[in-house]
């Protein structure tokens, strides 16, 4: 079997769709070596680099200089140049971790749907996305040999939108992030802190700041938190088109609150080391990756009952209804002072994480491949 995964998404400041697509290809070729990988990255500024499957044999990475706009716009487009034509190599199976299949002469495609957000009139995305993507989806999941979902929850969405391709969806939950799988090393929390001059504790958010995750909601929350004295600083890990927003809101409420933009991953459990608990205020999730970082790492969830929130928390978080941030403020409050709920939360968090493993999203793609060529 060959293969081709579109590599592009996790070349620079990886979040989500970049995420899975290092995590994945990382995994398939550790399990499948009998499998050609074709890694193909382009871009006019990012090059690839070494990730850790560098020196595979069974790996062949294909970076070019075409620009990442310039594919995005001709492939739903026109469907040119194929990618056979950009690796050099004729592949069985084509897989895009985007909704958007790659163009290919014979290859079966392969597409991940990670939520339908963008699909929402509401969802803030950029003018040329809420104009053209809604039809390229469209056309990608009507294309598609096999639509590949993170989570049960996107699945009987994409399902309900589509219903004629539901027998072409399997569900791939991702797993816990590899750096969060070791022990945290001493005095790394220490040391993250001095880097960043965060404080010992905080409530942490991390996430795109986006309508999607909605960070208003959580400032407001953190508001009520600092004025009745129950929660300390507030550390945010994200850009995003929200920010002065938010700064404003901390100038505004005098809030305690350090905005400290995107953090390398090696970093990222130190990070969580110091959190009291995450705060989770999104309007929809199709998987939620902070939700399994934080379980890892022994701190405390509250949020939103949206999306695939519930499926990947199960018990092991304190879930709100409604969208209030009086609400949500009683949950954290709850959190921080009940040191039982806290225990508990934690220990459930730890054992829910230890589901979800990357090997089983690999496992789960392969079989996916296998399925489409019989």
């Amino acid at each position: 079997m060959k293969v081709v995964i579109d590599y592009r998404p996790a070349l620079r400041n990886p979040t989500g769709v970049g995420l899975y697509a290092r995590w994945l290809i990382q995994h398939m070729a550790e399990a499948y070596p009998d499998v050609q990988w074709y890694v193909f990255s382009s871009s006019w500024s990012d090059r690839l680099g070494r990730p850790p499957w560098a020196d595979a044999p069974h790996v062949r990475a294909v970076d070019r200089r075409w620009p990442v706009r310039l594919l995005n716009y001709v492939w739903p487009r026109w469907g040119w140049p194929r990618i056979e034509r950009l690796i050099g190599a004729s592949v069985d199976i084509a897989h895009s971790p985007y909704p958007l299949v790659l163009p290919t002469r014979t290859a079966r495609t392969v597409i991940t749907v990670h939520d339908l957000w963008f699909l929402r009139p509401d969802a803030g995305t950029e003018a040329e996305i809420a104009r053209d993507y809604p039809r390229f989806f469209y056309t990608a999941c009507q294309r598609a040999d096999r639509i590949l979902t993170v989570s049960e929850t996107v699945a009987r969405q994409l399902g309900d939108l589509y219903p004629e391709v539901r027998d072409r969806i399997r569900v791939t939950p991702l797993g816990v992030p590899p750096e969060f799988l070791a022990p945290l090393p001493p005095d790394s929390a220490a040391e993250v802190r001095r880097a960043y001059s965060l404080p010992e504790e905080y409530v942490l958010f991390v996430g795109a700041l986006n309508r999607r995750k909605n960070p208003g909601l959580a400032a407001e929350v953190v508001r009520i938190l600092q004025s009745r004295r129950r929660a300390g600083p507030w550390v945010v890990v994200g850009q995003g088109p929200l920010e002065a927003d938010l700064r404003e809101r901390q100038r505004r409420y005098g809030l305690t609150a350090y905005f400290i933009g995107y953090v390398p991953r090696e970093r990222l459990p130190a990070i969580y080391g110091g959190a009291t608990l995450l705060l989770m205020t999104s309007h929809d999730e199709g998987f939620g990756i902070p939700l399994l970082e934080a379980m890892a790492s022994g701190v405390p969830v509250v949020a939103l009952r949206r999306g695939a929130v519930p499926e990947v928390v199960g018990e092991a978080a304190v879930l709100v209804d409604e969208a209030d941030a009086e609400a949500l403020a009683e949950a954290c409050e709850r959190v921080l002072t009940d040191s039982a709920l806290r225990a508990d939360l934690i220990e459930r968090g730890r054992a829910r994480a230890r589901h979800f493993r990357w090997s089983e999203t690999a496992r789960r793609t392969y079989e996916a491949y296998r399925e489409v060529l019989g």
